[in-house]
């Protein structure tokens, strides 16, 4: 038997580590999944075994609990999750059990795609970040001058690429990602991490910084900033918040996870122009009412 070839991705804090004989095409041929890839000598933790099996992609060997429609279908029992594709290609059928993931590919005569990429890196990855005080938010993140870093969420069209270009126009903070971002809690603080899965403006940088503020984004007509309060912060969270409801365990741990984080942070509603002026009230705001 050949000797397996290991790649190590690293995502909001989890490295993955991918074995498999098969001769594997990169990760991602969009370039997106670079800086996440680490070489020999790269510090990691919270290491997770990921193999990749060409034996065939297995029937339904658990009961289906959610269906996504095309894309990807979960089925419980009683030690893991089986998250499977649907309607698309290559077809995989990956096990996710406390000791690791086993992605079952079908046989292929030559190199395949690598299965651990979008959706199914995003689903391994939240459902193990829920059981550790973390999840993933439609979000972009941006670190002010002063080390300060804040969440830029909204469902698609809220304009998470627009403000992203327009921090990045003006200069008085650095985007970390533009359309998802990794929110962990580490001993009462919070971080956020970029995640390989951008949004139009493609910006990936796979760096994390403190998290000190929510905010919610919503176009207007001026730029003005408001603070939330808990529950309306919670209420807004809810839908850009990628919970595992598959698994009632799991979403509840994350809904508690908001919970706190709610409570523990500031949060604010920007309506905004599209125009730098919306960044200064952005900066100015968050920096006063932190």
């Amino acid at each position: 038997m050949e000797a397996p070839l290991e790649t190590v991705l690293q995502i909001g804090g989890v490295s993955f580590r991918l074995r498999s004989t098969l001769p594997l095409l990169k990760p991602d041929p969009d370039r997106f999944y670079h800086p996440f890839l680490l070489t020999a000598g790269d510090p990691h933790t919270e290491e997770f075994l990921v193999d990749i099996l060409e034996d065939g992609v297995p029937g339904d060997a658990a009961r289906k609990t959610f269906d996504a429609g095309p894309g990807w279908e979960a089925a419980t029992e009683a030690d893991g999750i089986w998250f499977r594709a649907t309607g698309r290609e290559p077809r995989w059928a990956a096990r996710v059990t406390p000791t690791g993931v086993k992605v079952h590919i079908a046989s292929a005569s030559g190199p395949v795609a690598n299965p651990f990429r979008y959706p199914l890196d995003q689903l391994v990855l939240g459902h193990l970040l829920a059981g550790r005080g973390g999840f993933i938010v439609h979000a972009a993140g941006a670190v002010s001058s002063t080390g300060g870093g804040f969440v830029l969420c909204g469902k698609s069209g809220a304009g998470k690429t627009t403000m992203s270009r327009l921090i990045l126009e003006h200069g008085g903070a650095r985007v970390i990602g533009d359309d998802r971002v990794v929110v962990r809690e580490e001993s009462g603080r919070y971080r956020m991490f970029d995640t390989p899965w951008p949004g139009e403006a493609g910006m990936v940088s796979n760096t994390s910084a403190p998290l000190e503020a929510l905010v919610f984004l919503s176009k207007g007509k001026e730029n003005r900033l408001d603070r939330l309060a808990p529950e309306q912060a919670l209420e807004e969270m809810l839908p850009v918040v990628s919970v595992p409801w598959y698994d009632p365990e799991r979403s509840g741990q994350v809904m508690e996870t908001m919970g706190r984080l709610v409570q523990g942070l500031p949060a604010f509603r920007l309506g905004f122009r599209t125009d730098l002026q919306a960044v200064d009230c952005l900066l100015s705001g968050v920096d006063q009412n932190r």
